[in-house]
């Protein structure tokens, strides 16, 4: 089932503030779990006490009518703990869905204005699903029965003080058990968890290639490489669960012996008149009720470790934004785009990409990028959307920061074609009002009109409402670049910036795109394109050409005048082929 990401809200407080009112819900559910498990220990007491009154009154007496009455009694507790069972199940489902329903927004905000240098929405995500899921799934249900744990310890020393203390004696054994065997499969487990990673990005490039590498032949090396990745992954998984299981065994067979200890030292204290035969079987299930949580929390211990990281993670990403604020919605900026000593860098890179430069433009001004491949022309569109951080410098749109705008407020302003277009899951309608539910259908109809994409679409089998991206109509790259640009056109943007944007166009759907930029250029949108086109040259009023990290402004008709004409490209090329045979 696909996930829908939802909006987030415009709040005044901030994310930090939000953690902190989710972890106050999440102790509010626990509370509520705590109550639950206290009423649930206190009636897993029935059966103890009950073989208590069986073999020191019932037998003693050898009277049928206690005996019914302590079963019907204790039946009816019994009745009572299912019901407390399944309500403790209940809290930490509603638990569970609270926290997906609070955490959700919040994380996709943060992962969205990080850019790419931030934490990544699937990873945060990740981390949600796997606290979810375990607390749906009752994981956490032993940690609130350790809490009651002592009373059940008492309980021994009330039996007598000697099976008291070697039932704390197991407690401590087991504890120590548990602890060397996390130690024992820490290191495998997350060299595990890291190579599945890896592998499932791999095979995500290979779902994402799967075209090329078929028409290549490539299918059967690319699932060896990834079959060795996976294998990677399942021998240090194996290796974590066989010494895990080594842990988990011992605990298990330190609970019997403890458990035989238990009844040998109390059949011991009964042949000494210590304590009565009912003592005996009542002080080895309250061993059994006492050590239980702790058994459960070994067995589990690696994933509890898991779900730990994973909140501490979470935590860490939406604390990390806790300075932005959540504004409402700001009006549409002056259209001026200002470089202040920018310098672009990739995320993470320990140098620049592009050497500090300075530029201003106004409205309606085109600008075209320039520079071989690898120069940094689609890492400048980057920057200059707001995505990536700039290494240095600033970039300004209508005077404000581009890099301290939220995201959801600041893409209202900007429309943005990358060079590899890939469409959400859903119409194309829905693309192109960027899933904006309140989208008027004029719109729409108007920014494909405008991108020259509204012929196209109308061709697609159900026009404006096929379904589009992972799972829908199958595009080419030239009709996803239209239905692109017709969603980087909605809502009348101050700035478009195209990566390439005649790339995959055949003539005629170029010089539609091309007419749309003078279009968009007569609306007064400050317009920035990476391109090689001549045709789109000659619209602008700017040329920036970037060459061995420097950004050098030249004149769009001086590019015209440098660039070999085609008609010589075309002459020289058989001549060369001549050359060379």
């Amino acid at each position: 089932m696909t996930r829908q990401i939802p909006t987030p809200d415009r709040q005044s407080s901030s994310d930090a503030a939000h953690w902190r009112s989710v972890r106050s819900r999440v102790v509010r559910f626990a509370a509520a779990g705590l109550a639950f498990s206290l009423a649930l220990n206190l009636l897993l007491l029935v059966a103890p006490l009950y073989m208590l009154q069986i073999y020191d009154r019932v037998l003693a007496s050898a009277s049928l009518d206690t005996l019914v009455w302590l079963s019907v009694i204790a039946g009816g507790l019994l009745a009572l703990y299912a019901a407390a069972d399944g309500a403790r199940r209940r809290v930490l489902s509603l638990a569970a869905d609270q926290l997906e329903r609070d955490v959700e927004p919040v994380v996709a905000a943060v992962c969205m204005n990080a850019g790419g240098e931030g934490p990544q929405l699937g990873v945060e995500l990740g981390h949600v699903d796997r606290i979810v899921q375990h607390a749906r799934q009752g994981g956490l249900a032993p940690l609130f029965d350790l809490v009651f744990a002592p009373l059940f310890f008492a309980a021994l020393f009330l039996i007598h003080p000697v099976i008291g203390f070697a039932g704390l004696a197991g407690a401590g054994v087991l504890l120590v058990i548990a602890a060397l065997g996390h130690l024992a499969s820490r290191g495998a487990a997350e060299d595990g968890d890291q190579a599945a990673g890896a592998a499932r990005a791999f095979a995500a490039g290979i779902e994402r290639q799967r075209i090329a590498i078929l028409s290549m032949g490539l299918g059967a090396r690319a699932f060896e490489r990834l079959a060795q990745r996976r294998r990677g992954a399942s021998e240090a998984l194996s290796e974590a669960a066989l010494r895990d299981g080594f842990a988990s065994g011992a605990a298990r067979a330190g609970r019997q012996i403890l458990q035989i200890v238990i009844l040998g030292a109390g059949a011991f204290l009964a042949l000494n008149q210590q304590i009565s035969a009912g003592a005996i079987v009542a002080g080895s299930i309250l061993a059994g009720r006492a050590l239980g949580p702790i058994d459960q929390i070994i067995g589990g211990w690696n994933q509890l470790v898991r779900v730990r990281a994973a909140w501490a993670a979470l935590g860490a990403c939406i604390r990390a934004d806790g300075a932005r604020a959540r504004l409402g919605a700001s009006p549409a900026p002056e259209a001026t785009l200002c470089l202040e000593a920018l310098c672009v860098a990739a995320p993470g890179a320990q140098s620049a990409l592009i050497r500090a430069f300075n530029l201003e433009l106004g409205a309606g001004m085109l600008t075209v990028l320039v520079g071989p491949n690898g120069s940094g022309k689609s890492s400048l569109l980057n920057t200059l959307a707001g995505v990536w951080a700039p290494f240095q410098g600033a970039v300004r749109l209508g005077g404000r920061d581009m890099h301290a705008w939220p995201s959801d407020d600041r893409g209202r302003h900007v429309g943005y074609v990358p060079q590899a277009i890939e469409l959400l899951p859903g119409s194309v309608r829905d693309n192109i009002a960027r899933f904006d539910p309140d989208a008027a259908q004029d719109a729409v109809f108007d920014a494909a009109r405008r991108a020259a994409a509204h012929d196209t679409i109308q061709r697609l089998p159900l026009g404006y409402d096929t379904p589009v991206g992972p799972g829908g109509v199958p595009l080419s790259a030239g009709q996803a670049q239209l239905i692109g640009l017709a969603r980087a056109f909605h809502g009348d943007p101050t700035l478009v910036l195209l990566d390439e944007p005649t790339a995959n166009l055949d003539a005629e759907a170029a010089a539609r795109m091309i007419a749309a930029m003078g279009d968009a250029k007569r609306r007064g949108a400050v317009i920035v394109v990476s391109t090689h086109d001549a045709r789109l040259m000659r619209l602008a009023e700017c040329a920036l050409v970037i060459r061995d990290g420097a950004v050098i402004r030249t004149t769009p008709s001086a590019l015209i005048q440098a660039a070999p004409a085609p008609a010589a490209q075309a002459s020289a090329r058989p001549r060369a082929e001549r050359s060379a045979s």
